[in-house]
């Protein structure tokens, strides 16, 4: 509604993947949840998961989880 955009930069060597939208409840506004994007780490050869906050993504991930290893990429999109 406002025009304004927002964005986060996960860092050099780093290619984020598709962000999946998780409602922070059933009931939740609209809007209100979590962006969970998978965030290849290039230069490591592994991926990490960012959790963002959905109206809040400038502010950064709110939880990281390293996972030490490579994904295939095009994994995106696909969390169950």
């Amino acid at each position: 509604d406002t025009g304004e955009t927002a964005f986060w930069a996960p860092g050099e060597h780093a290619a984020p993947e598709e962000p999946v939208f998780v409602p922070k409840s059933a009931d939740a506004a609209e809007g209100e949840g979590y962006l969970l994007s998978l965030v290849g780490r290039r230069d490591q050869n592994r991926h990490d998961l960012a959790i963002l906050d959905a109206l809040d993504i400038a502010a950064g991930p709110i939880a990281t989880v390293k996972i030490p290893f490579r994904l295939r990429y095009g994994f995106h999109g696909t969390w169950v």
